[in-house]
């Protein structure tokens, strides 16, 4: 798993800790918000490989973290999901499942998909993956430019064309002027020296909202 994806299941760990700490508070379940949001969190380290099995994994707040993540990518997305759940829930639970039934790691795989499930993943992993560490991170783990083509048009699906037009006219021929140079670095911090790349960071926005909105104007691409 590359750090991107690793750090997005940390994220949406992190989302799952937020929900299940609400409901624990609603129900008279006293916790502490740190030490939910740490299991989550370690837990998502475990599910990467990221740490080693001498973790004590059976303690009850981890497998229940674990048992909620589990269940998001596992549950089939209904109509009535998408209808009721709230906008944060129900992007965890598409990105988990679609991200479990399609790799995204695989730009062929992307351009296959049906529009709809290709313009929300394509995008989401985007900017969460620029949002994080710039666009920087997304070249070095997602280095086949492919990737940001799909964006693009995910993008112009989403009837976002201002975006769209940044991906294509900015992003992706800076990309394609620095690949070489950033092939050639041996140190993932040493690219954030590649500054047409780092420059363009702020012209990425996330649009999470937006995402939700066209899931729930189109739900039968998500169902299932």
């Amino acid at each position: 798993m590359s750090t991107g994806s690793m750090l997005i299941t940390m994220a949406l760990a992190a989302n799952a800790a937020d929900e299940w700490l609400r409901t624990s508070m609603e129900a008279g379940v006293h916790v502490r918000f740190r030490v939910v949001r740490t299991a989550a969190l370690t837990i998502a380290l475990v599910s990467c490989g990221s740490v080693g099995p001498g973790l004590k994994t059976k303690d009850p707040l981890f497998q229940a973290m674990r048992e909620t993540l589990d269940t998001y990518a596992s549950t089939p997305i209904t109509r009535s999901m998408i209808a009721s759940l709230s906008n944060s829930e129900l992007d965890s639970r598409v990105w988990l499942r679609l991200s479990r039934r399609f790799s995204v790691s695989d730009p062929r795989i992307l351009r296959r998909l049906p529009p709809t499930m290709r313009a929300y993943l394509s995008t989401r992993l985007f900017e969460w993956e620029v949002g994080n560490g710039g666009i920087v991170q997304y070249l070095w783990n997602y280095p086949n430019l492919a990737f940001l083509e799909v964006v693009g048009g995910g993008y112009g699906i989403l009837g976002m064309q201002i975006q769209q037009r940044t991906v294509d006219n900015r992003i992706l021929p800076a990309a394609r002027h620095e690949a070489k140079r950033l092939r050639s670095m041996s140190h993932f911090v040493d690219a954030y020296s590649i500054h047409a790349l780092t420059e363009l960071d702020a012209l990425v926005e996330a649009h999470d909202d937006v995402r939700v909105a066209f899931i729930r104007s189109h739900p039968d691409s998500f169902v299932g």
